[in-house]
């Protein structure tokens, strides 16, 4: 991780009001081999850049709830992080020991524990990120599985209604990625009939919608706009793959490391 200059002291700016307990930055990709990164970055790069130009503003915003600060760089309340210790390292999800997410469980009990969440987006840090199709996607099965259990356990233990914001957005984020996937099974069953004009529709639509979407990078990255058809393609394998995630959601792995839990230890 790389901070700007100025970084750390654009961090420390929130914390001047006392019910802000964690503090979040600004993320962006740093291509692992110079200039020249890998489309699986770039990709990284634009889930990043909706991220942050969407979700995060409006969870700052709209309840100072933001439900995950980035464990790429993040700033607690010192006294706070550490009367969370025992709650942090005890962590548990269906009766078994969680050994990843660190960032995602300190950010709940932050926000568990009556304080606010901020994320400060002239802050900014850049990172590398796995540059091949495999860690990209272990990556993410790893992240999905942490924030289903995380998410799960806030709406279930019912402290996330103190932020209503942000539990209508978890509570989409749970159910978006099988949704998303009629939009495929409908262009399947329009091409087995010989629907042209609806398969051709959804073609259009889908391109129209998703360079909206992605538009702040798109207008940060304006050759990204070469890869929106592989990034349209992505978004429903990853509806696939958050799937696996929920379904496999009691295995504890980190995936892109050799680290697991194994009868409850590490």
């Amino acid at each position: 991780v790389i901070w700007e200059p100025d970084g750390r002291k654009k961090l420390k700016m929130p914390f001047a009001d006392a019910r802000i307990g964690g503090v979040g930055t600004r993320q962006h990709m740093y291509p692992t081999d110079g200039d020249a990164p890998t489309i699986w970055e770039r990709l990284a790069d634009i889930y990043l850049d909706i991220r942050y130009s969407d979700e995060v503003p409006a969870t700052t915003q709209w309840g100072r709830a933001v439900s995950c600060l980035s464990g790429r760089t993040a700033a607690y309340r010192t006294r706070l992080l550490q009367s969370l210790r025992e709650p942090f390292l005890t962590e548990t999800f269906n009766g078994r020991p969680c050994m990843s997410g660190d960032d995602k469980r300190y950010t709940s009990l932050i926000l568990q524990n009556g304080y606010h969440t901020w994320n400060q987006l002239n802050a900014c840090v850049y990172s590398t990120f796995n540059p091949k199709f495999k860690g990209f996607v272990k990556q993410r099965i790893r992240w999905s599985r942490n924030s289903f259990r995380s998410d799960l356990r806030a709406l279930w233990q019912g402290w996330v209604w103190h932020y209503p914001y942000l539990a209508i957005m978890l509570i989409d984020k749970t159910i978006a990625p099988f949704t998303l996937l009629i939009g495929p099974v409908v262009l399947t069953v329009a091409l087995l009939v010989g629907h042209w004009q609806l398969a051709l529709a959804l073609l259009v639509w889908w391109h129209l919608s998703r360079a909206i979407k992605i538009w702040p990078h798109l207008r940060r990255r304006p050759a990204d706009w070469l890869i929106l058809p592989v990034f349209i393609a992505i978004t429903f394998y990853m509806s696939l793959v958050k799937a696996s995630a929920l379904f496999t959601i009691n295995e504890h792995k980190w995936l892109t490391r050799a680290v697991a839990m194994v009868d409850g230890k590490a």
